[in-house]
């Protein structure tokens, strides 16, 4: 995926969201479509992984709506209803 990612910046006409090429897409487990969850660039996942306020308590990643503190797009953005 990094190598990917590399690619040329957008065209002169091309808009993009963030130019960030893969997302991950977090959701609960056994939630309904529509219960929840959360989208994040790749580069921001990383940077995640390196702050200390995402340990877990048993040294693992935590990640959650609340600590993003609303720097993440929600699943809502994406469907219609």
């Amino acid at each position: 995926m990094k190598v990917f990612a590399q690619s040329p910046f957008p065209a002169p006409l091309e808009y993009r969201f963030n130019p960030a090429v893969f997302y991950l897409k977090f959701v609960k487990r056994n939630a309904l479509i529509n219960d929840g969850g959360f989208i994040l660039p790749i580069d921001h996942f990383e940077q995640l992984c390196q702050d200390p306020a995402h340990k877990g308590a048993k040294g693992g990643l935590n990640i959650s709506l609340k600590k993003l503190q609303g720097r993440c797009l929600k699943h809502q953005t994406f469907i219609s209803y």
